[in-house]
């Protein structure tokens, strides 16, 4: 077999990047129309108090499943305090390519402090989604969307991880509850994203979300 041999799954992952490298306005309209989602994303990942560093290089174009052979990547494993690995991940439809993009995404986290940022979707947010945009659906596929709630296990990484917080980026507004408070501004809008960040951080709450940040620190 030639090594640039490909899987289906590797055809399904190629084929959803290039359609959101295509379309970047279907996450960019997701994103304007779930504003909580974003603050309380952001504020995850980047403390109040940190500054906001410029980028020191133009972003690198490449797989997300296939990270450490990235020619531009050789030497930096282990060298990174930060490796954020949101939307690609939960678009990777593959158990197999997710745990592989995952693997490359912690091999350049550096030892002592470095953390890891991923993103999942809910085992359930899928219901959600149907039960507001065509809920007669379920009764004819009952076992393609059984296949989305298999595994409740977000975060599998090797030894070294001091712990994984889980942090569910909705909080109380999972499901479309967020419509009316996305609409707000200034004081009002603030009040509702400390609110989901609380309660997005509790080791229950964060499961009532649809879209989770698994935090993981390499010791």
């Amino acid at each position: 077999m030639s090594s640039t041999a490909t899987t289906p799954a590797q055809d399904l992952n190629a084929v959803m990047a290039s359609c959101y490298t295509a379309h970047p306005e279907i996450e960019g309209g997701r994103l304007r129309a779930h504003k909580i989602e974003v603050h309380v994303t952001l504020r995850t990942i980047i403390p109040k108090h940190a500054p906001h560093l410029p980028p020191t290089r133009p972003p690198l174009q490449g797989d997300a499943t296939r990270l450490a052979s990235h020619p531009d990547l050789a030497d930096e494993c282990g060298t990174f305090d930060a490796v954020l690995l949101l939307g690609p991940l939960y678009h990777i439809m593959a158990a197999d390519l997710r745990a592989s993009a995952l693997r490359d995404a912690w091999s350049f986290v550096r030892p002592d402090g470095g953390v890891l940022f991923c993103a999942w979707v809910s085992r359930y947010a899928r219901y959600r989604d149907l039960a507001l945009k065509e809920p007669a659906r379920l009764a004819r596929k009952p076992e393609f969307y059984a296949r989305h709630a298999q595994d409740g296990v977000y975060v599998k990484l090797a030894p070294g991880v001091e712990d994984v917080e889980m942090v569910g980026t909705e909080g109380l507004l999972a499901g479309g509850l967020d419509k009316l408070v996305n609409e707000l501004e200034g004081e009002e809008f603030e009040a509702w994203v400390q609110k989901c960040l609380d309660v997005g951080a509790d080791e229950h709450g964060w499961r009532m979300a649809d879209h989770i940040v698994g935090v993981a620190m390499k010791v």
